[in-house]
């Protein structure tokens, strides 16, 4: 297992990234005291892995969308219309 710093940990980044990912476990460290073990992602638990869909949006909110909805309703404030639209997008 290999141990890191902090900030040595931000400046190379991908290269950790790329040994954990090939395998190797880091332990990053915050002044010599551990605060982190980084390991090699498996979904090896059932549901591991898998997307909430509470959490994940249905529809993007586009310029677009949103202008239409304000020309189809000129009384409807463009607030009003983007609530309106995340309200039924859920």
């Amino acid at each position: 297992m290999m141990t890191i710093n902090i900030s040595s940990l931000k400046n190379q980044l991908s290269a950790v990234l790329r040994q954990v990912k090939q395998g190797q476990e880091a332990l990053v460290l915050d002044r010599n005291l551990p605060v982190a073990r980084l390991l090699p992602y498996s979904a090896s638990r059932p549901g591991e892995g898998e997307i909430s869909k509470k959490g994940a949006p249905k529809r993007k909110l586009t310029r677009k969308r949103l202008m239409s909805r304000l020309i189809v309703s000129r009384k409807m404030s463009a607030v009003e219309a983007l609530l309106q639209e995340r309200e039924e997008s859920w």
